[in-house]
């Protein structure tokens, strides 16, 4: 065989070669988008055919469909988009996107979203929410924080002092208590996650459960289906720092377990600086994080 013949062959191997492990590594980087947007709703970028392109183009960078969307009924359809639209402007207009969810400049989003649009939006049905939630959030007006706030479909508690009931829970895991906690209860063996941004804009959560600046998970539960009264605990023992804490609720796995749904009420508890506030709210398997509250600290 000649020798150029022997040098096409090669040349022709080592494109393909090429053009092979180029289509595996975008290919490896589209599953690992979809599994992050799977697992952390908007914390991650669903490739392009898992947008609805019947939506208007200002939604499409912030509406992900649900695995499982495509077995529900249009109805169901319909109610999943309108719930997650409404937690994602929520979530900016509570500011809680931080820079790892920001999709304003990915180009694998089609069409980026008008965000300042998109804040308005929000904030105009925030105004609404605010509504009806303003009493309870007068009745734990606090002294020691600067400013608060509350997600959609987060109802505001009367707090009772003598209820230990979460503490107990938190005790009997070994969770640690502190100037700022923030502490999740929910009764059922089903896999709930907390979610702190602290004000470094650092998050804590299962897979990153110590912070710089002093914050930490101590008790993560339910990763295996061993408890029907689970508690999770993000405490800053000492010196928290100043700046926003912005705290948001996954159900990251459904167990199928005796007594299990697909729906899980929870109730989350926040202390800083000695003031008490309780949320409670409901998630359902497949929504993204719930946002559920931030505030700020002097």
């Amino acid at each position: 065989m000649q020798p150029w013949v022997w040098a096409g062959l090669a040349g022709g191997l080592g494109a393909g070669w090429f053009l092979l492990r180029r289509w595996q590594e975008r290919r490896s980087n589209h599953m690992l988008d979809a599994m992050k947007a799977s697992k952390y709703g908007f914390g991650g970028v669903a490739p392009p055919w898992d947008y609805d392109d019947s939506l208007p183009p200002t939604m499409l960078g912030l509406v992900r469909l649900g695995p499982l969307f495509d077995d529900l009924t249009p109805a169901q359809q319909k109610e999943r988009l309108n719930r997650e639209a409404a937690r994602r402007l929520e979530a900016l207009a509570l500011k809680l996107n931080p820079p790892e969810f920001n999709m304003e400049d990915d180009p694998d989003v089609p069409e980026a979203p008008d965000l300042d649009m998109l804040v308005s939006i929000a904030l105009k049905e925030r105004g609404q929410h605010i509504e009806e939630v303003e009493e309870g959030l007068d009745r734990h007006a606090r002294g020691a924080v600067l400013g608060e706030q509350v997600g959609l479909g987060v109802r505001v508690e009367s707090v009772d002092l003598q209820d230990s009931t979460i503490s107990d829970r938190v005790e009997r895991e070994g969770g640690a208590t502190g100037a700022v906690q923030i502490s999740l209860a929910w009764e059922d063996r089903n896999d709930l996650d907390l979610h702190v941004f602290a004000p470094s804009g650092e998050r804590i959560y299962f897979n990153q459960r110590r912070s710089g600046c002093g914050g930490e998970l101590d008790v993560d539960m339910n990763a295996r289906p061993t408890s029907s009264t689970p508690v999770e605990n993000v405490v800053w023992k000492k010196d928290p720092p100043s700046g926003t804490y912005r705290v948001g609720v996954h159900f990251y796995r459904h167990h199928r377990r005796r007594g299990t749904k697909r729906q899980t009420s929870f109730t989350l508890r926040t202390t800083a600086l000695g003031e008490v506030a309780e949320f409670t709210g409901a998630l359902e398997f497949g929504d993204a994080i719930l946002m559920v509250t931030s505030f700020t600290l002097p």
